[in-house]
């Protein structure tokens, strides 16, 4: 398994909302140890910026019809296809990063692979 820092900080930010986890809201300490733990497993690898990064993140970035929303979104990209990596993910809104190769974990449905 892959991971980045901005996804460690969205488990974080997830687990300690009450509005998203309403009474099973974690303190951000716990929630922090909670993402420490996933980053600590055997065989995960945390994914850093490398050597092709800003030319990626120029090449990604002129992908028709990005909006500010899409930021999170083009930071996940580029660093999946920085490392050769396929992304798994639920969210369609992946899909125009014509780079990524993508996976649906939950429907199975085909994508980009």
């Amino acid at each position: 398994m892959a991971l980045c820092w901005s996804v460690l900080y969205a488990l974080v930010r997830l687990l300690s909302s009450r509005g998203v986890m309403g009474e099973a809201a974690l303190s951000v300490p716990h929630a922090w140890s909670v993402a420490g733990a996933f980053r600590r497993q055997p065989g995960t690898r945390l994914l850093e910026a490398g050597p092709r990064h800003a030319a990626l993140v120029s090449t990604l970035a002129t992908t028709p019809g990005l909006a500010s929303r899409d930021v999170s979104d083009l930071t996940l990209a580029v660093l999946a296809v920085e490392n050769g990596l396929v992304l798994a993910t639920h969210d369609r809104g992946f899909a125009p990063f014509a780079m990524l190769r993508w996976s649906d974990p939950i429907t199975g449905e085909p994508s980009r692979v």
